[in-house]
């Protein structure tokens, strides 16, 4: 049973369309910059949890067979008795299901993190994550699966985060209803993580195009795994909030697939007249003053369209009774003649499927239809969509106020933990914009003079790719294999190893925002959340970038905090400057919008470096001392220029500067390739583990950002 209670302290079941709709949605894939919008956002999903109640039985945690079992049943009532034969009904569905099927995962994009991702639990939501995005595939992602099912029904679709997608007025108020709730939801992977699971274990339960059942073992497991980690198996509130996230999203889903079910079994929704009748009221609002000239059932038309007494109804039974049409002969009505002739004044006013309607419904048009009673159905509310504008009042308060006193005052190591924790302290954001626009402002202006200036000024990709296959060359030709001890000790190698942790246990923390539902199956994005996830074991704990290196750590006898913790930032162990590239690499990469040429530059530069000498040399150094060189050693092989990190990153800013091209010029091109170029420059990446590499870059980040 499942009951949303209307009390003062929870959103009632009536209220939910006031805060899952299309301006919600659109406002949740804009979340870039610091906003007010998250506070209250928050709170109003706490009430619908809360408010949802538990039966003794938790659904949620059935075993996984029992699961399978409800979920071949619950795919066939979806269904329905036939398939859809009528291909308006189809079209219909298929619209409805856009802004669902086109944010595929959305639930657990922040999941997909570098906190969560070296957990058991959190392996297996990265890979339902990267099973319903393709895995940097676009081809292999439920997205492009859907897009290619609207094409093939003639369906044309604006952009998934632009506003003319959101007000599409085909697609109902209703549609937007769940996919707000899942993305709603998803900003807060740290206060709602366990109702995100229960989310997920649903979610995959509705999975229509599942090949076995991976996915849903996947989030049955990742429940149990939860538990464990957080040492709550027997905690009954846990459980209950996994179950509430469950039976909410149940809830949602069950009602916006009864409402698909009942509308297209609904046949006179798509009969033709019914049809037409949509047509009019569509166009018909923006008729008014084209029409001063003539007369349609005892009155002028423009008179039909006037905005205070408009009724689609209304104007189509005149239509059909007027001189303009006759009934079963679209041929020989002057109508059609009038929106399809060159010369006619209403040319293209309609679009080739519009006239195929016409068409249609005057040739069922009854031959006596104009001998009988005009019969005039309820005005509908013409009124149009409500607009993608804020449904949440920005609060500003003292205590608003002193947060961002507390962020703009913060030190390195305060800035590191903020920002890895970035759901509890969203108002440093605005503070780490302008911090990354003064560390590329200072690259941008030392590359005037530095020996590292654009190496060819004006951009083609042929340049790039020469470019390239040189950088790596004198790296590989840089390589000598250790002959004897190497230069640097024992201690020197722990030492720096130490200083290092900052940078390698959130490694890929530049491209953690492609994992975000408007980019991760884009053609750039899906490049990047490739590379992301590689960072991230792929799903495998064991070789997740960051877990590998906190072994190399542990051989050394070095135990360091969880890197997400203030007692890491806080580590005596660990030098201030430590923590200058990796608070840039969290500031950056909070706003792949706006910073996306200088990320897609940052990226090559972490992606190339290392690649066929340092990483050798460091690994031939850790082999001496007895330390395992995996980190180095498999950074050598996934990073490589051909098939590998490297080469998607070339892909990416190949692709980024075709698309500015395409868009605005050569000279807007030219402009990309320098912020690309900046962002390569805004930092040494590593480059291996030895004191001297190590040294020399933190003297350089130093006087860097001076």
């Amino acid at each position: 049973m499942l009951t949303i209670h209307n009390t003062a302290e929870s959103t009632p079941a009536s209220d939910l369309h006031t805060h899952l709709n299309r301006s919600l949605y659109y406002q949740l894939l804009h979340l870039e910059d610091p906003t007010a919008l998250l506070a209250p956002l928050k709170r109003t999903l706490q009430h619908l949890l809360e408010a949802t109640e538990t039966e003794h039985a938790l659904m949620a945690f059935k075993p996984a067979e029992e699961l399978a079992q409800y979920r071949s049943q619950l795919h066939r009532d979806r269904i329905g008795s036939s398939t859809i034969s009528m291909l308006a009904a189809r079209r219909f569905k298929l619209r409805q299901l856009a802004p669902l099927k086109r944010i595929a995962g959305c639930w657990l994009s922040r999941l997909v993190s570098l906190k969560d991702s070296r957990y058991p639990y959190g392996a297996l939501l990265l890979k339902i994550h990267a099973t319903l995005n393709g895995s940097g595939i676009i081809e292999n992602s439920q997205q492009f699966k859907f897009e290619q099912q609207a094409i093939a029904a003639s369906i044309r679709l604006a952009p998934t985060y632009s506003k003319l997608f959101c007000n599409d007025s085909d697609i109902d108020d209703l549609a937007f209803r769940l996919p707000s709730f899942l993305l709603a939801i998803a900003h807060f992977p740290a206060t709602l993580l366990p109702e995100i699971l229960g989310v997920n274990l649903y979610m995959s339960l509705t999975n229509e195009d599942h090949h076995d059942d991976d996915t849903l073992l996947y989030a049955r497991q990742a429940v149990d795994q939860y538990l464990i980690y957080s040492k709550k198996s027997n905690c009954a509130i846990t459980k209950i909030k996994i179950e509430r996230g469950f039976l909410l999203a149940k809830r949602l889903t069950v009602d916006f697939y009864h409402w698909i079910n009942q509308t297209v079994e609904n046949q006179s929704r798509f009969s033709v007249e019914e049809r037409m009748r949509t047509l009019i009221a569509k166009i018909g609002p923006q008729a008014y003053g084209y029409h001063k000239q003539g007369e349609m059932g005892g009155k002028p038309i423009d008179e039909w369209f006037h905005p205070d007494s408009f009724n689609a109804e209304d104007v189509l039974n005149a239509l059909s009774r007027s001189k303009y049409i006759q009934p079963g002969k679209p041929d020989k009505s002057r109508f059609l003649h009038l929106i399809t002739s060159p010369r006619g004044p209403m040319f293209r006013i309609f679009s080739p499927d519009d006239v195929e309607l016409i068409k249609q419904w005057i040739t069922q048009l009854n031959t006596s239809s104009k001998d009988q009673p005009q019969t005039t159905k309820p005005k509908r509310d013409n009124k149009p969509k409500t607009d993608c504008e804020s449904i949440f009042s920005p609060q500003k308060n003292a205590s608003t106020t002193n947060k961002n006193k507390k962020y703009s005052r913060c030190t390195l190591r305060e800035a590191y933990y903020y920002l890895i924790n970035i759901e509890q302290h969203t108002e440093i954001k605005a503070h780490a914009k302008k911090m990354v626009r003064r560390w590329l402002k200072q690259h941008r202006l030392k590359s005037l003079w530095s020996k590292n200036k654009i190496p060819f000024s004006v951009y083609q990709h042929e340049k790039l790719d020469q470019w390239l296959h040189q950088q790596h060359q004198r790296q590989v030709d840089a390589y000598q294999p250790l002959q004897g001890a190497p230069e640097a000790s024992k201690q020197d190698v722990i030492d720096d190893a130490v200083q290092l942790a900052p940078l390698i246990l959130i490694d890929g923390a530049w491209v953690r925002g492609s994992t975000h539902p408007a980019v991760a199956t884009t053609a750039i994005g899906s490049r990047l959340y490739h590379i992301f996830i590689d960072e991230l074991g792929n799903g495998d704990t064991s070789i997740h970038h960051g877990n590998i290196y906190r072994k190399l750590l542990q051989q050394m006898n070095i135990n360091l905090p969880e890197f997400d913790s203030y007692e890491f930032c806080q580590s005596p162990l660990l030098k201030d400057q430590a923590f200058k590239v990796p608070v840039f690499w969290l500031a950056i990469s909070l706003f792949q919008k706006t910073f996306l040429p200088e990320i897609l530059g940052l990226n090559l530069a972490m992606e190339l470096s290392g690649i066929g000498g340092d990483y050798r040399t460091a690994a031939d150094t850790l082999k001496y001392y007895g330390f395992s060189p995996q980190f180095n050693q498999l950074h050598n092989t996934i990073d490589n220029i051909v098939t590998g990190h490297t080469a998607w990153s070339i892909e990416a800013i190949k692709l980024h500067l075709d698309e500015i091209e395409q868009q605005g010029g050569i000279r807007q091109m030219q402009q990309h390739w320098q912020r690309v170029w900046n962002g390569y420059q805004a930092l040494s990446a590593p480059k291996g583990l030895c004191s001297q590499w190590l040294s020399s870059v933190l003297v350089a980040l130093e006087n860097k950002t001076n």
